[in-house]
């Protein structure tokens, strides 16, 4: 039985002319987080940031489309937002293997739960840190996407040459990673950068509206 959506269709049709608030709270991981309705799609953000927008969040729908994976792969998703990342593997790439979702913030997974797309499979969420949680997990994944941001930062935990070993050691022979920072920061995050580039040697950069997206492949020489 398919969920019922969150807003009237009076909300709808008002989203094409203007945002439409739907919700608000105050998170001690986050901030001040929102959820408007924009164009018929629901939209997540704190301040200039944009966390989630449907199968509007360009910058991980060209990543998908660049890297390569097969419909019944085990993804990890570590940030979840609203949920954009399954919503684009399930409506736009006909994603039908499981998903996994790391969130540490309990006041983004309840809206995540309100607010997920009610065409689509929701998928496995866990509240954990990303960080802890890697460095306890044994299991390895045909696609990881890291998407964990604070505002426009990525977590300083999450440049650790340690944590990005455990990133690593996470992505199954042949699988790949999509990890995203946004560009303006390169300066300022320079340290993250440069311990990417030393623990995923070969990677490319996918250029997208704001972010740059590291694409990595894990071979068999890796």
């Amino acid at each position: 039985m398919e969920r019922k959506k969150p807003y009237s269709a009076w909300q709808y049709w008002q989203s094409f002319l203007y945002p439409v608030r739907l919700d608000q709270k105050n998170s001690s991981y986050s901030g001040e987080i929102r959820v408007d309705l924009v164009g018929g799609r629901c939209q997540l953000h704190t301040g200039n940031a944009i966390y989630s927008y449907e199968d509007r969040y360009t910058s991980f729908m060209h990543a998908l489309g660049v890297a390569t994976f097969e419909d019944d792969c085990r993804v990890l998703v570590l940030g979840m937002g609203l949920g954009s990342i399954p919503y684009l593997l399930f409506r736009t790439f006909h994603h039908r293997g499981l998903v996994t979702c790391i969130e540490i913030d309990p006041d983004i997974i309840g809206l995540a739960k309100k607010y997920y797309p009610p065409s689509a499979p929701v998928p496995d969420i866990i509240q954990a840190d990303a960080v802890t949680w890697l460095q306890q997990n044994k299991l390895t994944f045909d696609l990881i996407t890291m998407d964990m941001f604070i505002g426009e930062e990525v977590p300083y935990e999450c440049w650790q040459t340690s944590f990005l070993s455990d990133l690593k050691r996470a992505v199954a022979p042949g699988g790949a990673l999509l990890f995203s920072r946004l560009k303006e920061r390169e300066v300022e995050e320079q340290d993250l950068w440069k311990n990417l580039a030393e623990t995923f040697p070969g990677a490319a950069e996918i250029p997208t509206s704001g972010n740059s997206i590291m694409y990595w492949r894990y071979e068999d020489d890796h």
